[in-house]
């Protein structure tokens, strides 16, 4: 394993950890006003992932032409000005429409009554501080680019703490609206300390390179647009795929959401990889790029057969956290033994399209992730489901599907290097 990229990727890991405890905190914080609540604020909270998976065109573009800019040896402070001008532009539209199309679309699954009343009292703190919501995300894509993955760590963990501290002032006085604001607060706050480590630093310093160039500014936007469209479209898919799984019953829905809860912990290790291959892959050309990509290839297919045999073996044991019939246990573990056996080829997934983000070929790996998605899970699924309900069809799929895109994107890296 390459000791450089498990340096850049470990900090990124324990920041999604840190940020997946968070939920958990936030939704604790809301537990003892009711149920409807509950499931208000945590289906706002998928949300505001959405409004994330949105603004990754311009994580993306910002991170990409970091690491770029830093490989020729620019200054790339500009950067931190670009990254507050977008936000800014993405945070507009969500103010004039943000509120009726989250209504709507609470409705349009479901979501009514005191429930549909959390989740828009819980979101209008975070849409009020979108602008710095969001500035925070760009911030944390320029130290992602420069290979500053530790300054990503202390940054979650201060949000965590500022939400630890926040929630349990706020909550109690203003409901699920303080979970917002406490939401809203923590990550703004955050961006400050992004921001002073960033003047301390001669690459980073945004007074030592205090420019606009409109050219480069539409660079960042074409070049990290194809993530924002592959992250936003891949939110909706999953909902897709979810409700494919919830044809075959409600205790496979059940299951499966129990399963995604145990995987998680080791799906964080393929998007740490992502994140890290970006500095990794894009600060460097010529030989030693070759070299990189055969070491991030080594590296997360190793990796993933680890991570994969440890979910393998911790399934069952962990499946007693849960309080469940044996029906739904019995499925849980069957959806995480496809998640296990498939652990490898997602890992290596997850680092191959941050290989080819890092090589400036954002429309090549959102093409490839997005067709095979819908292609070879979706449409097998749906047609498959019509004659047999059962769990293993979509969750069959997904283990097929995950071999088979490892593969396309393999062939697209050692086609751009």
């Amino acid at each position: 394993m390459n000791v450089e990229l498990i340096k850049l990727s470990f900090p990124i890991l324990l920041s999604n950890w840190i940020y997946a405890f968070q939920s958990f905190v936030i939704l604790l914080s809301v537990s003892g006003l009711g149920d409807e609540v509950i499931a208000g604020v945590g289906f706002a909270s998928t949300l505001i992932w959405l409004l994330y998976g949105i603004d990754e065109a311009v994580y993306t573009g910002i991170a990409v032409l970091t690491t770029s800019r830093l490989r020729e040896e620019e200054r790339v402070g500009r950067f931190i000005v670009y990254g507050f001008i977008l936000s800014v532009a993405v945070a507009l539209p969500i103010y004039a429409f943000g509120q009726e199309l989250l209504s709507s679309f609470l409705s349009l699954f479901g979501v009514k009554g005191r429930s549909l009343e959390a989740a828009v009292n819980f979101t209008e703190p975070v849409i009020l501080l979108l602008p710095l919501v969001l500035t925070t995300n760009a911030l944390n894509a320029l130290f992602n680019g420069a290979g500053r993955t530790k300054e990503i760590f202390y940054g979650t963990l201060l949000v965590l703490i500022f939400n630890l501290i926040l929630l349990p002032l706020l909550v109690p006085r203003l409901g699920e609206e303080g979970a917002g604001w406490s939401v809203a607060l923590s990550e703004s706050l955050a961006s400050l300390y992004y921001l002073a480590v960033a003047l301390k630093s001669k690459e980073l310093n945004p007074l030592n390179d205090f420019r606009v160039a409109v050219k480069e500014l539409l660079e960042v936007v074409r070049v990290g647009l194809p993530a924002g469209v592959e992250e936003t479209v891949s939110s909706l898919s999953y909902n897709v795929f979810t409700g494919l799984v919830a044809v075959c019953g409600t205790k496979a829905l059940a299951a499966f959401q129990v399963g995604l809860r145990v995987e998680g912990i080791a799906a964080a290790v393929g998007f740490s990889l992502l994140d890290a291959a970006l500095p990794f892959i894009g600060q460097v050309k010529g030989e030693l790029l070759r070299r990189r990509i055969k070491e991030l290839i080594k590296t997360a297919s190793l990796l993933g057969a680890l991570v994969g045999a440890l979910l393998l073996l911790f399934s069952y044991p962990s499946l007693y956290l849960f309080e469940l019939d044996e029906e739904v246990k019995r499925l849980s573990l069957l959806y995480l033994s496809i998640a296990a056996l498939s652990q490898p080829f997602f890992t290596l997934s997850c680092s191959l399209t941050g290989a080819l983000r890092a090589l400036r070929r954002t429309e090549v790996e959102a093409f490839i992730n997005l067709s095979s998605f819908w292609l070879l899970r979706i449409a097998p699924s749906w047609l498959a489901l019509k004659f047999i309900h059962s769990a293993l069809i979509p969750w069959g799929a997904m283990g097929v599907e995950s071999v088979i895109r490892s593969l396309l994107l393999l062939r697209a890296v050692k086609r751009y290097v």
